[in-house]
């Protein structure tokens, strides 16, 4: 049993608090137990410590159950899984490292429910894949109890042309419960599709997370076909033209901020909540989405409805010193819209029946 101590360190690097945790192997280049991973989990150990250092794998890695692995540092402690893949088990635990891969299908599969993935770098090195594959998927098999926290997952950046990668990739419409936190995550491709995230399953949350796509233009940055899965105080972003796509109903974004005119929001989805949204970008319900709540939002390039009773209040449309053309336009088989409170460039363009509005104003 080998114990290694962990603190926190004061400025000068002087450890100021600590805990001495004990592990059942600890991998190293030298004077450790294993000098891979793949090493410590083929003699049974399930409680192991990765010292700093690039730790080339020579095969798949099924991590058992109830398996811990922690890493020194997230940048300077790889795993580095070439083509091979590493699927987890029941109640992992993977920390404070990086994944790198060059596979051409899915790079982590969850092979069981109860896993989290904490303070990671999850990178992909590899070409174009033939469909789209996740760095972290399902493998449309039904998991639950996923939590992701404080991780970047990605492409590798010079791999601008390299598509089809999703960051997450729940394809099973029965997955539940992913807990995503402090995650930056990027879809990059500029021939090939890239997509941060692809959600099929329902009660996901997702908070404090920042979504980058760069690359090419018409992209999804998100996709969410799933139900009631919340995104609360996250960050959209893209350097070219991306789509965040929402067709699953009882979906719910809260204090979001999406960065980029070219960023339509498409609500296509029943009974999807929009609250505190501010958006340089567009929103779209043109498919028809009904029952859907906007409040207190701003989308600078206009407002598109063409569902049935939609309830929008408080909202600002249009440029942020006023004087564009912007407005909340009602398509022709939209009914029983309820718009209140609201602020635009020029006059709400009405096109629906049975719309219903009160104290609107043009800027």
């Amino acid at each position: 049993m080998a114990r290694i101590y962990e603190g926190t360190h004061d400025f000068s690097g002087a450890t100021v608090i600590g805990v001495s945790t004990a592990y059942d192997a600890i991998v190293a280049a030298s004077g450790g137990d294993y000098t891979t991973l793949g090493a410590a989990i083929t003699a049974g150990k399930t409680n192991i410590y990765v010292r700093a250092g690039t730790y080339t794998e020579t095969g798949d890695i099924t991590l058992p159950s109830y398996c811990r692995v922690t890493g020194q540092a997230m940048i300077g402690t790889i795993i580095q899984m070439g083509t091979y893949l590493l699927t987890t088990g029941n109640n992992n635990n993977i920390n404070n490292l990086a994944i790198y891969s060059s596979r051409l299908t899915h790079q982590i599969i969850l092979g069981s429910d109860s896993v989290v993935f904490n303070n990671l770098f999850i990178l992909n090195q590899g070409v174009n894949a033939a469909s789209k594959q996740g760095l972290i998927s399902d493998n449309n098999v039904a998991r639950g109890n996923i939590y992701i926290q404080n991780c970047i997952i990605r492409p590798n950046s010079a791999n601008l042309d390299k598509g089809n990668w999703i960051g997450l990739y729940q394809i099973n419409a029965g997955s539940i419960q992913w807990y995503v936190t402090n995650t930056t995550l990027n879809g990059q491709g500029s021939t090939f599709e890239c997509i941060s995230a692809e959600m099929a399953g329902k009660y996901n949350r997702f908070t404090n997370c920042v979504w980058h796509e760069f690359g090419q233009s018409g992209s999804d940055i998100l996709i969410v076909t799933g139900t009631y899965n919340h995104f609360v105080s996250c960050i959209f972003r893209s350097t070219n033209v991306g789509n965040i796509s929402v067709t699953g109903a009882g979906n719910v974004f809260v204090d979001t901020f999406i960065e980029g005119t070219t960023i339509p929001l498409e609500i296509d989805g029943d009974n999807i909540h929009l609250n505190s949204v501010l958006s340089k970008g567009a929103l779209t319900n043109a498919s028809g989405g009904d029952g859907n709540n906007i409040t207190g939002c701003t989308f600078n390039t206009g407002i598109t409805l063409g569902g049935n009773n939609t309830v929008i209040s408080g909202c600002r449309v249009g440029a942020d010193a006023g004087g564009g053309g912007s407005t909340i336009t009602i398509s022709g088989g939209a009914t029983t819209t309820v718009i209140t409170g609201c602020l635009t460039d020029v006059a709400i363009s009405d096109g629906g029946t049975g719309t219903v509005g009160a104290n609107n104003e043009v800027y």
